[in-house]
């Protein structure tokens, strides 16, 4: 596949030293948010405070992401794996929940997505994404590509947390800001950013049809479990345009 010969390329531009900085300074609004290139070759996303470490790391080639919240304290980390032969998993200290079609799940994975450092990580994003909101400059101007994955990252742990309207409100905030540079002439340009962005608008496209047929199914249960699957699976092609993003700048770069 095209997107795998990229991501081959990718490792050997980038040359793989350990720790190669993808994004090292932070984001507008978020510092301490890091991205870099692991020893063995997969992207890694932290944040961190002295409530919560929040990372995320994802194998190019395969897809396969793990989502790891964790805090100070005897408060077990919370564990979100998804994209490999075991589907969507959440795990927390020793207990794992499979979300699987037809089955209701919601209360374990709210018990298991609860938490004082959960709760943190949510707070935190969820400040930056009101900034975002609310300050018409910074959206349009200054907002680094990398912080489309870390918004919808919480807002599907919001999911999984029981708001089914998570992601909804952070897919229009992207999409109204994508919108705007689509409207300026600056959108005409072909860049790694406006790339990024159009596969960022296909995949929304994707998860709206997704989320209809999920709306669709007779079952509360079914509808409940499928959405969450949808959410997953949207997460999971914002990571694979963020890692082509990764890919297309490498190669000017180097």
């Amino acid at each position: 596949m095209r997107r795998l010969g990229l991501v081959g390329v990718l490792l050997m531009a980038v040359g793989m030293m350990t720790g190669t900085a993808l994004a090292d300074q932070g984001l507008a609004g978020l510092p301490g948010y890091k991205a870099l290139v692991t020893p063995d070759h997969r992207l890694s996303y932290s944040l961190a405070t002295n409530e919560f470490t929040f990372t995320r790391v994802t194998t190019p080639q395969s897809g396969e992401t793990e989502i790891t919240i964790g805090g100070a304290g005897p408060e077990s980390a919370l564990v979100i794996r998804f994209g490999g032969p075991n589907g969507l998993t959440i795990e927390r200290g020793g207990r794992m929940v499979v979300v699987r079609r037809d089955e209701d799940s919601s209360e374990a994975l709210r018990v298991l997505t609860g938490g004082r450092a959960v709760t943190a990580f949510r707070a935190r994003v969820g400040a930056y994404e009101r900034q975002l909101a609310n300050d018409a400059v910074a959206v349009s101007d200054s907002v680094s590509p990398f912080a489309y994955s870390v918004l919808l990252t919480a807002a599907f742990v919001g999911e999984l947390a029981g708001d089914p309207n998570s992601l909804a409100r952070t897919r229009d905030l992207i999409r109204h800001r994508i919108a705007a540079k689509m409207r300026a002439v600056a959108w005409q340009q072909r860049d790694c950013v406006t790339e990024y962005e159009r596969a960022l608008l296909v995949n929304d496209d994707r998860n709206t049809q997704c989320m209809q047929s999920a709306d669709n199914l007779d079952s509360v249960f079914a509808r409940a479990a499928e959405r969450l699957l949808c959410g997953a699976e949207f997460l999971a092609g914002a990571i694979s345009a963020e890692t082509q993003f990764v890919s297309c700048c490498a190669l000017k770069l180097y």
